[in-house]
């Protein structure tokens, strides 16, 4: 064999070896969740669940959303692959629709407040009818978003 032709089967063997190793990084960082991430993201949706909207006070809703949140950046921190980063994505979505399904729920209570307190001849009572429909309406939308963005996390995470 010519220098020429061992040359020409080097080039090809490093060329190869380049493709494979390129081809495998992509396949790592779109495919592959660190397990560091794992962990991270399955203690923040858990953190997340634990928020109840409806059943607590405002002062321990502020309280678990803050540990959600930091379980939230620390997944954050974790990420390295593609794929973490669109689990991080996913974590704040979901941590943002539960903080609209509690402006919503809040928005209920207000309307409901109202309704209660005005008399059945006040126009404003009206407006507070009125107000409750599109809160409960707020509502249940911000409900299903969350529950979408729980499930597609819960699905990532398999």
């Amino acid at each position: 064999m010519s220098r020429k032709h061992v040359l020409i089967i080097s080039m090809s063997l490093v060329s190869v070896l380049l493709i494979g190793t390129v081809i495998a990084y992509w396949r790592y960082e779109v495919y592959w969740i660190s397990s560091g991430e794992r962990n991270a993201a399955l203690r923040a949706v858990y953190s997340i669940d634990a928020i109840d909207v409806q059943g607590i006070q405002q002062i321990e809703f502020l309280h678990r959303k803050d540990e959600a949140l930091r379980l939230v950046g620390e997944a954050h921190i974790t990420a390295t692959t593609q794929r973490d980063k669109t689990l991080v994505g996913l974590l704040d979505s979901y941590m943002g629709d539960i903080d609209l399904e509690r402006d919503s729920y809040n928005m209920m209570q207000t309307a409901l407040t109202g309704i209660q307190v005005l008399n059945k001849n006040d126009p404003s009572r009206k407006l507070a009818i009125s107000s409750l429909g599109l809160a409960q309406s707020s509502f249940d939308e911000d409900s299903q978003m969350a529950s979408k963005f729980r499930s597609l996390l819960m699905k990532e995470l398999e």
